[in-house]
């Protein structure tokens, strides 16, 4: 499905979970129209405004997707988890909806995927992240850099590594260490991880988020907090 027209099984299924930020949700679906080839798209309403939720609803007919919609709002996990259920592809991209795609992305991530047999998810450098996929720290690279963990604003995972693991942990909801949950999992199996460093996407950031905790800095740094202890009690429990 998607862009590249109705197959039978794509090579990439693509699930976008959303939650209003209806501007950066067009800016994230047209770019991914135009800049990727051969993808099945799996949108997730996660409890949207109207606005939101009509354009979503013409969506699925402009870009023939899979469109699930919640009932309220589940979170992150919850909705990538719906998403995966549905997936076709050999590799499932989880991506936020402040996401603005860039020629050849998709392609350039697989190709690691191929020459790496034990890769089992690669991410994209960006320009607003705190993590090593920052822009300014990936610098001239552009080869494959093996790494301990990525952050889920854009990551693609091989699916053996969903068949091996299972999907987020929804304790994390509504989203928040759930990716670093997820790649310490990973690791344990033998997994690699890592950043693609000839591929580049720009991340609006924590759109959803500031509009949850209304700008509030507090709010937030509270609830980061909430998913660092959700994560440190998880893995106590493993020891």
């Amino acid at each position: 499905m998607g862009a590249g027209g109705l197959i039978k099984m794509a090579t990439l299924s693509i699930i976008i979970p959303v939650k209003n930020q209806l501007d950066v949700t067009k800016t994230c679906l047209e770019t991914l129209n135009i800049f990727t080839k051969d993808y099945q798209l799996i949108l997730v309403d996660d409890g949207s405004d109207e606005k939101t939720k009509n354009y979503l609803l013409e969506s699925k007919s402009k870009f023939n997707c899979i469109l699930i919609t919640h009932d309220r709002s589940y979170g992150w996990c919850r909705s990538i988890n719906d998403g995966i259920k549905l997936s076709e592809g050999n590799f499932i991209a989880f991506v936020n909806n402040d996401i603005a795609f860039t020629p050849d992305w998709s392609e350039r991530m697989i190709k690691h995927f191929n020459e790496n047999e034990k890769l089992g998810l690669v991410g994209p450098k960006t320009n607003y992240i705190a993590s090593d996929q920052h822009v300014t720290k990936v610098g001239n690279k552009t080869g494959l850099i093996y790494k301990e963990c990525l952050i889920f604003f854009c990551v693609i995972v091989r699916k053996e590594v969903i068949d091996q693991i299972g999907g987020l942990d929804e304790r994390f909801d509504p989203g928040g260490q759930d990716d670093v949950d997820f790649c310490l999992r990973a690791k344990y199996y033998g997994w690699k991880i890592g950043i693609a460093g000839n591929v580049f996407v720009f991340h609006y950031g924590s759109a959803t988020f500031r509009e949850e905790f209304d700008y509030d800095t507090k709010k937030s740094q509270e609830f980061a907090q909430s998913r660092n202890d959700i994560l440190r009690k998880k893995y106590i429990k493993l020891r």
